[in-house]
């Protein structure tokens, strides 16, 4: 805000009176985008808060336009870029030199040139695809998204069929994440741990009705939730066909027998 630059290097030239106007500025903005990231996105706790350090590049961007965006337009703009560069992991590496480029580009482009930049590092492709979802749970980082599309796209629970954000008022405590094929039962078929709390394996429930159907696997209360609420699977993008709520052991391959016993011979499975 002082600056326009991310390097602390630059602050030698701050006095201290303006480095705490900006200090206070900064402050601002952030609650201030804070609101609207709870308001539109139902991001509302710190656990499913994606990037942060997209953060400093928004409130260069409120800073230039006054302290606010200019309109309904531009704040969704503004969203899709937060939200694409929080998926693709933009400031994953090399933080204060991609950071330090994004603030270049608000100053002379807006929104527009920071989305026009993070469609060119990405080859152009900003499209999330099924396999995008195979992460392990709430350490992926595309569980905020699911999470976001829970809170914001009329996901309902299992147990009332009632939308699952009228349930919550950012209390973590009133929301969980939960398995749709229990942990143990995956574990026991012989699949990996990355696979058994994979973002595509996980649904948010009340902390009620998580407690109700417990280690239940789906194909015991699928098709009971289902009759109850008409569209409450889908609702929550599980497939509403029976047979894919079995869990299915994983093939078991041969074993590869120890080095000493396979030396001057191809193994074959």
């Amino acid at each position: 805000m002082a600056t326009g630059r991310a390097g602390f290097e630059s602050l030698d030239r701050v006095g201290t009176a303006d480095f705490r106007r900006a200090l206070e500025a900064s402050a601002g903005y952030v609650g201030q985008f804070l609101d609207i990231v709870v308001g539109q996105l139902g991001l509302d706790h710190n656990r499913v808060l994606m990037g942060r350090h997209a953060f400093p590049v928004i409130c260069r961007l409120l800073h230039l336009g006054g302290g606010h965006f200019a309109d309904k337009a531009e704040t969704a703009r503004v969203l899709y870029w937060y939200l694409q560069s929080a998926l693709w992991g933009r400031f994953a590496t090399a933080g204060e030199t991609v950071l330090s480029q994004d603030c270049d580009t608000v100053g002379r482009a807006g929104i527009g040139g920071l989305i026009s930049s993070l469609e060119r590092w990405r080859g152009g492709n900003l499209v999330i695809g099924g396999e995008d979802l195979a992460g392990p749970g709430q350490g992926a980082r595309f569980y905020p998204l699911l999470y976001l599309l829970t809170r914001v796209h009329g996901a309902r629970d299992f147990g009332n069929g009632l939308p699952l954000q009228a349930h919550r008022s950012g209390d973590p405590a009133t929301l969980r994440a939960h398995h749709i094929f229990p942990k143990a039962v995956l574990s026991a078929a012989g699949y990996a741990a990355s696979q058994v709390n994979d973002v595509a394996n996980l649904c948010f429930l009340t902390r009620e009705t998580s407690l109700i159907i417990a280690k239940r696997q789906p194909g015991e209360y699928c098709g009971a939730v289902e009759a109850r609420h008409p569209g409450v699977l889908a609702a929550q993008w599980v497939p509403p066909d029976p047979a894919l709520w079995a869990r299915r052991p994983l093939p078991r391959l041969p074993r590869c027998p120890p080095r000493a016993a396979r030396r001057g011979r191809q193994w074959l499975p």
